[in-house]
């Protein structure tokens, strides 16, 4: 069975992953609307994220193979053809192996 990729009027956009090693529990429900921490750049191929009051180093890495994000396609009526559509093609991630540091902020006396 072939698949028929099809891609966006508005180019295909280039999407990160984010690898990380542990799990990650939300305090109460699921993670649905809310926002997991905040992704700050480093230098070079350093990135560092900040959940709560811990930071994550990590590394941007480029993946063995790109990877496409699809989205299957409405079947068309007669046609026996399966289509979907290219949303996205991922080429870096981020990687997050090492464990979390506690954030300490200083105040300014």
């Amino acid at each position: 069975m072939q698949i028929k990729l099809i891609s966006t009027p508005e180019g295909t956009p280039e999407w990160m992953a984010i690898e990380m090693h542990g799990m990650i529990s939300p305090q109460d429900g699921g993670f649905d609307g809310k926002t997991l921490g905040t992704i700050c750049w480093g230098d070079r191929n350093n990135v560092y994220m900040i959940v709560g009051n811990q930071t994550l180093e990590g590394k941007i890495s480029k993946t063995d193979r790109p990877l496409l994000v699809i989205q299957k396609s409405d079947k068309i009526d007669g046609d026996d053809e399966k289509n979907a559509t290219v949303r996205a093609v991922i080429r870096k991630k981020l990687v997050f192996k090492v464990r979390p540091r506690p954030l300490v902020l200083s105040t300014a006396a």
